[in-house]
């Protein structure tokens, strides 16, 4: 909910749809703990009522308005809430977490070290100055270090290969995710997307890397057949 404020501000959404934001960004989790069809058929759903927004609100700019609310909603609500997706499998799905956690974590770390300290080749210089080609190998070796290191949490079928591809789809959804979020806020002409988290702005400044790696995840272990 913090992460949907702190967009909502980001975005200037005005009060009514700020608050119907709010009330549908408490649906995907709940529902994703009681049924995996239902959060499936949520996205469409709930994208079928806030389409009466711009007639019912009669909002200058009511479209634009809906339109950055549904991004809103599927970034940070629905993507986020798959860490209950994959946590609901009993045998594997905790240890997934701790290992993309961490994954995520020493990722970022390493991309920000190596990128201070090596960084020289820009990469988007138009949407996020600072990040580097070098701060991506820290990226890579990074989400490689935090999976191998909980390799003990995933389970022993075709172990080998998640650890060589689980890391490159937790680094590409690290950068993605970063990207995404940098991309946001230069459309808005903000820094941060807010300043009460001292040395990282927002919230959301610092799960945007998680917010794409979650579902990535998610997708890439169902094509493995980890799920049903």
């Amino acid at each position: 909910m913090q992460g949907i404020r702190e967009y909502a501000l980001m975005t200037k959404l005005p009060g009514p749809y700020r608050q119907v934001l709010y009330a549908f960004a408490l649906l995907p989790a709940p529902l994703a703990l009681f049924s995996t069809d239902l959060f499936y058929l949520l996205p469409p759903l709930l994208l079928l009522l806030a389409m009466a927004q711009p007639v019912i609100f009669r909002v200058e700019g009511g479209v634009r308005h809906l339109a950055f609310s549904a991004l809103g909603w599927a970034y940070l609500a629905w993507f986020l809430s798959h860490f209950i997706i994959i946590a609901r499998w009993e045998n594997a799905g905790p240890g997934f977490l701790l290992a993309l956690g961490l994954g995520v974590a020493i990722s970022d770390v390493a991309a920000f070290v190596m990128g201070k300290i090596l960084g020289r080749h820009k990469m988007t210089p138009r949407i996020s100055p600072n990040k580097t080609w070098e701060g991506i190998i820290g990226n890579l070796l990074g989400a490689y270090l935090g999976v191998v290191l909980l390799a003990f949490a995933l389970p022993t079928d075709n172990r080998p290969i998640l650890l060589l591809f689980f890391p490159l789809v937790v680094a590409f959804g690290a950068v993605w995710g970063d990207l995404i979020e940098s991309s946001m806020k230069r459309e808005f002409g903000v820094k941060d997307t807010a300043s009460w988290l001292s040395g990282f702005g927002g919230l959301l400044d610092r799960i945007d890397s998680l917010l794409i790696v979650l579902p990535l995840s998610y997708y890439f272990l169902r094509v493995l057949m980890y799920f049903d």
